[in-house]
């Protein structure tokens, strides 16, 4: 086995959660892929469709916005689109597949479905999503008391990923990833995601991005290894 050594570039990386102009300037400087708008008003992550429409049109074509929403409907979907303009819709709450079709016929954008994986089921329950969303996102499973659906900090057992017989054509991987434990989450992986999204771990307080923590990040990534035959 060859040891071959990657440059974050080959990486893509999204950060969620993003509110201002200074956060998504330090994204861009390192060359972070896509940035999320959460628009679930529950969330210490939410910005308001003005605001992020402002975001957009400072920095429109520098970097990919991702619409975030949690169990919305899709004529408030499509409300917010229209004011604000994101590239892609994250779903994260408890959307059917027959929502997203819907959703897909009156709004031609990507569709990204967030699932959470706690056991082997939920895996084998998202291929329901697999042929609809165009990406997979799979991330922890939030408990039953938790407010939120994302953006939790934890992490889930990656070896389901390893173990399951089939994945999607396209799928990104969220859940706990931090600049400690990225690098060997993703060489014990068989196949590696297209996407690594990140939340809490780059924050120094809930809802409020550290620039030191993003860097940190991609500084880790710059010297990641990857094992290939």
């Amino acid at each position: 086995m060859a040891i071959k050594r990657n440059s974050y570039n080959n990486i893509n990386v999204k950060i969620c959660g993003i509110r201002d102009a200074d956060i998504l300037a330090h994204l861009i400087k390192h060359k972070v892929a896509y940035a999320g708008l959460v628009f679930y008003q529950k969330s210490p992550r939410y910005i308001a469709p003005d605001d992020a429409k402002k975001l957009i049109e400072i920095f429109s074509g520098k970097i990919k916005f991702v619409g975030l929403f949690v169990n919305e409907t899709i004529d408030n979907i499509i409300s917010i689109h229209n004011i604000v303009g994101f590239d892609m819709i994250q779903l994260h709450g408890h959307e059917t597949p027959q929502m997203i079709q819907a959703l897909k016929a009156k709004l031609p954008l990507p569709v990204i479905k967030a699932v959470g994986i706690a056991q082997m089921s939920d895996v084998i329950d998202s291929k329901a999503y697999w042929q609809i969303a165009d990406i997979m996102l799979f991330d922890a499973k939030p408990q039953a008391n938790d407010d939120l659906t994302g953006g939790l900090g934890r992490s889930f057992n990656h070896q389901l990923i390893n173990e399951a017989t089939t994945l999607p054509n396209s799928w990104w991987l969220a859940g706990g990833l931090n600049d400690k434990n990225i690098c060997e989450i993703l060489q014990n992986l068989h196949q590696k995601p297209a996407m690594v999204d990140l939340s809490s771990s780059v924050e120094s307080s809930m809802g409020v991005k550290s620039p030191e923590k993003i860097t940190a990040l991609m500084e880790t990534l710059k010297n990641i290894k990857t094992v290939t035959d």
